[in-house]
């Protein structure tokens, strides 16, 4: 997918190097970067800039000035909200293909994501979690970073 479709509506605040690039990946963690990605570093996650070009990142997204070699830097106010948008994008929307619920608070979310889905389950509907403990989906379960 070009970088110029990907970014088409995050509104950079700047866009230098070309825009027309083909990418082949996005990441937020330099140690998932591969040849051709488009890797995601707030001011804050900085450190990481060096390896994400050593592993091949064509794309910096980042929310400040950098002199770091890539074919292109993007300048966004917001990473986070930057990144949402732009893996929502690379991957084709897949939350338009499913219901999507967020629960939120201060204690007892753990509890309520098993009882939704539990219910779900037992109402004959597929059911996922993405949680703090672990993802959940299809009988797959992976422990949560």
């Amino acid at each position: 997918m070009k970088l110029s479709d990907l970014i088409h509506d995050i509104f950079p605040v700047s866009v230098e190097g070309n825009a027309a690039i083909d990418i082949t990946g996005i990441a937020k963690d330099s140690r998932m970067v591969e040849e051709g990605y488009m890797f995601f570093a707030t001011s804050k996650s900085s450190l990481y800039i060096d390896d994400a070009l050593k592993r091949g990142a064509s794309v910096l997204v980042t929310d400040s000035k950098t002199e770091k070699p890539f074919l292109c830097t993007v300048i966004v106010e917001d990473v986070s909200r930057a990144v949402g948008s732009v893996a929502s994008r690379f991957n084709g929307y897949p939350s338009k293909r499913m219901h999507v619920a967020g629960i939120t608070g201060t204690n007892g979310k753990t509890t309520i994501t098993y009882l939704i889905e539990s219910i779900l389950r037992n109402a004959g509907k597929q059911a996922g979690v993405i949680g703090t403990i672990s993802y959940r989906y299809n009988g797959h379960i992976l422990k949560a970073d």
